[in-house]
């Protein structure tokens, strides 16, 4: 019987190989451990599934399907269906979080007993290291 972990993370990957280890490592490093990651390689031509593979044979919280170009939104549907987490997260393949995202987010959840989400702001950083402002609070809510 599988585990049923925690937290279930969605990443739709397409032709990411320039920002997906990043992606994938910021969830090595999460001070809450109890979490799978469905990666769905969407139609990749690139090294996208060579770093998938790498990343499933290293880690048995890392899953992958295979999605035939439906775009973001259909990669994620993918994910989801495939999930069997208690809560949902979504990672897209060039962003990153840092290591006590999820603990924030659980404690949040935990402490709103009868919510059923969490979010919180960004922060958009560019290709030269430029922050530019949050346009959404970072509190947590």
């Amino acid at each position: 019987m599988a585990h049923n972990p925690l937290v279930s993370i969605v990443v739709p990957a397409h032709n990411a190989e320039v920002t997906l280890a990043r992606a994938l490592d910021c969830l090595l490093d999460q001070e809450i451990v109890d979490w799978e990651t469905i990666i769905v390689d969407d139609a990749s031509t690139d090294r996208t599934p060579a770093i998938i593979a790498g990343y499933v044979e290293q880690d048995a919280r890392f899953r992958t399907l295979s999605s035939c170009a439906h775009g973001p939104a259909g990669a994620r549907n993918s994910g989801i269906s495939a999930a069997r987490g208690h809560w949902l997260m979504f990672l897209d393949a060039h962003d990153w979080v840092d290591a006590s995202f999820l603990a924030k987010m659980l404690a949040a959840l935990e402490a709103a007993p009868d919510s059923v989400a969490a979010y919180c702001g960004s922060q958009c950083v560019m290709p030269d290291g430029e922050l530019i402002p949050l346009s959404i609070s970072s509190e947590v809510a």
